[in-house]
This record gives C-alpha cells, structure tokens and sequence, in this order.
C-alpha cells in the first residue's frame, strides 16, 4: 500500500472478509481506528497499527509494525495473537463481552510494554514461549483466567510481570515466567 490506511469514524465496520490483509503500509488505522469483520489478518505496517475485530467469530492475527510503531487491538470477539511484533513499540490488546485472548507468538523488539486485557470471564491462554518483551513491562488483566497449554516452555519473558484482577492464574497448566519481578 505504502501510504496510511485509516477509517473515516472508529464505530462502523470498515471491512468485511474472510481473510484481511495489508502489506507495506505505512500507518494502519492511526487517525481513526480500522474495524474489521475477518477470521484472519496479516498487517504489516512501518508504523503503527490500530485495528478493532469488530466481527463475531473470532479473529487469527498477525501482525507486525517497524519503527517505534505501536500495535493496539481491541474487540467483542476472540483473539488469537498467531504473530503479533514490533520493532520499538508497545503492544496493547483489550477485548470485552467475555472474549478470550491466546498469545501464541507476542513480542517487542527492544525492550517494550505488552498489556493483554479481558474482561467478564475472558481467559488469556499463552502457548509456544508467547509473549516476549525482554527487560519490559507484561501486564495480563484478565477477568478469566490465566494459563498455559504446557508447563516446560518459559511462557512470559519480561523484566517485570504484572497480572491484575484475574480468576486464576496457572491452575490448568502451570505459568512458566521469566522475569526480573512479578507481582
């Protein structure tokens, strides 16, 4: 694409497909957020990246943003984080109305803040070493639960781990972290 993708008001479905996918762009819904209505996304931005999954059936994403790009992601719908990067910027992911969160492969490239959110009983579910923000801040709230799908991989890799508000935390499978503190 190459210049910036934005939505003309953050409320309305923007785009409605099977499969989402923008590569090359320079910003993706940084002036106002892009709904879309998709079971999967591929986003590739050399900027930021603000998307709402505004559809109901759930929604597989990958992307990745360079430079001090962002990547926030909120939704009513569940969220499977397949691959979701950035170079130099943090990573914020919110959902409601009990959708659940899985962090597959979630990561920051130089040491940033990644904040995963659910609220009612939306669970986080974390597999394959997914979420890495090196010496930075990982911050899980969730109304659900927290865990794993293995006990013997390193979960979370952060500097400091904060888990606020949850139902439980690592009691289907233990939570293996890697971090400096954790409250």
């Amino acid at each position: 694409a190459g210049g910036a993708i934005d939505a003309t008001d953050t409320t309305t479905v923007d785009v409605t497909a099977g499969s989402f996918v923008v590569t090359g762009a320079a910003s993706v819904g940084q002036t106002n957020l892009l709904v879309i209505d998709a079971t999967t996304a591929n986003v590739t931005s050399s900027a930021g990246i603000s998307l709402d999954a505004g559809g109901s059936g759930g929604l597989g994403l990958t992307a990745s943003a360079g430079g001090t790009g962002t990547i926030v992601v909120t939704g009513s719908e569940d969220l499977d984080l397949v691959s979701v990067s950035t170079a130099n910027g943090l990573i914020d992911v919110a959902t409601d109305n009990n959708a659940s969160i899985t962090a597959t492969s979630v990561s920051t490239g130089t040491n940033n803040a990644i904040d995963l959110g659910t609220t009612g009983t939306g669970a986080i579910s974390i597999t394959n070493a997914g979420i890495s923000a090196g010496s930075g801040t990982v911050t899980l709230a969730a109304g659900g639960a927290i865990d794993a799908t293995d006990t013997t991989t390193v979960d979370v890799t952060a500097g400091s781990f904060v888990v606020t508000g949850a139902a439980s935390v690592g009691q289907t499978n233990l939570l293996v972290i890697d971090a400096t503190t954790a409250n």
